[in-house]
């Protein structure tokens, strides 16, 4: 089965191109500040992401840089895409608790990205998410936009 459509080649390359960009970015920069985002990590208000701030601190950034090569390759680009929503909704899942905690809280991500404010973080991630989801998506919308033309201009 054909994830990406023919029809829609930019719509399945775009989006990955997107999230190369955002993994490589984001792991790179807590890679460079890898003292400080350990440090940030230890902070977190879970009792098991403190304890595993030391091995959370390396391997999220080398995750975040594997899902860029995998993005990057036709054929691990569909499971990459899937775990790119995943790890994106995860991380919306830990905004909201932010937010939820009413903590002010040191963002751990890296960058540029670290100055977005908690309820900026949501809206971000939910670009991204939408991003990652859309080459499985648009195939289905746009047989639906055509199955519907046929019927109204008839």
């Amino acid at each position: 089965m054909k994830i990406f459509s023919q029809a829609t080649p930019p719509f399945s390359f775009l989006p990955s191109v997107m999230l190369v960009m955002l993994w490589t970015y984001a792991g790179l920069s807590k890679l460079v500040g890898l003292e400080r985002f350990t440090q940030q990590l230890e902070l977190m208000p879970v009792g098991l992401l403190q304890r595993a701030a030391p091995l959370l601190a390396w391997g999220l950034p080398m995750f975040e840089l594997l899902l860029a090569v995998l993005l990057l390759l036709p054929k691990s680009r569909r499971i990459a895409l899937i775990v790119s929503g995943i790890l994106l909704i995860v991380f919306e899942i830990y905004i909201t608790g932010m937010l939820l905690s009413g903590r002010e809280l040191p963002c751990t991500c890296g960058g540029l990205i670290s100055q977005l404010r908690w309820k900026e973080h949501l809206i971000f991630n939910a670009v991204f998410i939408l991003l990652s989801f859309i080459p499985f998506l648009l195939p289905y919308l746009v047989s639906f936009n055509k199955h519907i033309h046929r019927g109204v201009y008839k």
